[in-house]
């Protein structure tokens, strides 16, 4: 199958899950995963000018793909292979500028023994950053792509976070070891496709109290993929409430994105 959920949350996508439960090192792999989505990842640190990463993101983020279809049907292809190249592309220092992870983790409120999903979780730039935040949560790491699996498995060990489980994920459909009460999904929404059928069925894993936070690029934004496949916040609201949401809050704190969160209905 075609990898087409990449991650690029961070800078392009991600989805983060949050529940109670203990810590536990150790990854899983669920059946019939093929791929993961990719994000962005925070280590190894190049430093460029804001100029040269947005030429970065988007030549390689969006250098040959498939066309994008609005609606909820195709969402954007591209595979994010060789974890240790990508992440001197998505962490870039000039990313945080307007990225602003530390805002964003605090805005999450994830509590100690939280059980957090980060969803196109790539080379782990949001994963790593709640791990340490909350070093008693569980973070799920979890991704389309294999690649991005075994980057993760290693940087966890390097960073010393325990907390940290990566797993990989098929493309249709996500299914964690136990309920969660938080999903992230960062620049990755856009890549998801058939979305309205990919949250419905993800709310089968979510504790009732669940929140469901999307933040991806808005039209307007000097960085992130093209115009044309980026999925405005109306898009993003009709399509979350035809799964099974509704908008909670729309926070305004990130300069290029909406920062949407949802509960179920």
């Amino acid at each position: 199958m075609k990898n087409t959920f990449p991650s690029i949350l961070t800078i392009l996508g991600a989805v983060t899950l949050i529940g109670t439960a203990p810590a536990i090192a150790s990854e899983v792999s669920l059946p019939e995963a093929d791929a993961a989505p990719t994000l962005i990842a925070r280590c190894h640190p190049h430093h460029h000018h804001p100029h040269h990463f947005r030429h970065h993101i988007r030549h390689h983020m969006y250098h040959h793909h498939s066309k994008h279809t609005k609606g909820h049907s195709h969402g954007m292809s591209k595979d994010f292979k060789n974890a240790e190249e990508w992440v001197k592309v998505f962490n870039d220092p000039a990313r945080d500028v307007w990225q602003k992870p530390d805002a964003v983790v605090d805005a999450l409120n994830i509590q100690p023994n939280d059980v957090v999903a980060d969803i196109g979780a790539g080379t782990g730039y949001f994963t790593f950053r709640i791990a340490k935040k909350q070093t008693t949560a569980k973070i799920y790491a979890a991704d389309v792509q294999p690649d991005m699996i075994e980057f993760l498995k290693k940087e966890s060990t390097t960073q010393e976070c325990a907390n940290v489980i990566p797993i990989l994920i098929p493309n249709e459909k996500v299914i964690f070891p136990e309920p969660v009460n938080l999903v992230l999904v960062v620049d990755t929404f856009h890549h998801i496709d058939d979305r309205i059928n990919y949250f419905r069925s993800l709310k089968k894993t979510l504790a009732t109290d669940s929140r469901v936070v999307i933040i991806d690029f808005i039209e307007s934004s000097p960085v992130g993929p093209p115009v044309e496949y980026r999925i405005s916040k109306k898009e993003v609201v009709a399509e979350l409430n035809a799964s099974g949401y509704k908008l909670a809050e729309d926070k305004d704190i990130l300069p290029n994105q909406y920062f949407l969160i949802f509960s179920q209905k």
